[in-house]
């Protein structure tokens, strides 16, 4: 009996169901949390500021030590055109006519070279752009390297 009239004392300890105003009263304790997370979207917008400078500093450095290594190519072939331009430039100096002809065909790979370089600061693409400034280079140098052999042809001939 004793149990029982425990029970009857205590019915309303042990009820499941929580009291109407307890969770008003934890509510009322918590911290509020605001509605607009103002914070949340300045936090995740400076990481991803923060991303996209880095990704875009290390990939301007790779750029530019690829363009240092086309720049030495580039002063390369540019000095052995001159080279062969000077060399070629004796040999048909008894030959005006020979130099004219010449003259046309490099003019117009020069123009071309030309055209590039004027292209290489506007296009973002750089390394094509260097790409094809080489080759036009190399192209050159392979004009000049056949000219000077038809005009060594004509001055033994002579």
């Amino acid at each position: 009996m004793k149990l029982e009239e425990l029970i009857q004392k205590n019915v309303g300890a042990f009820d499941e169901e929580v009291p109407a105003g307890a969770w008003m009263k934890i509510q009322t304790r918590l911290p509020r949390r605001m509605k607009f997370p103002i914070m949340r979207y300045a936090a995740l917008l400076l990481v991803c500021m923060g991303m996209a400078y880095y990704l875009g500093k290390t990939k301007a450095q790779s750029e530019i030590r690829d363009l240092e290594k086309y720049d030495a190519k580039l002063v390369t072939y540019a000095s052995k055109v001159q080279e062969k331009k000077s060399k070629l430039e004796q040999l048909v100096s008894s030959q005006p006519d020979l130099g004219e002809t010449f003259n046309k065909d490099l003019t117009e790979l020069q123009n071309d070279f030309n055209a590039l370089k004027a292209e290489l600061t506007t296009n973002p693409n750089t390394e094509t752009i260097i790409s094809a400034m080489i080759q036009n280079l190399e192209w050159q140098i392979e004009l000049l390297n056949q000219q000077t052999q038809i005009a060594e042809k004509k001055v033994y001939m002579l």
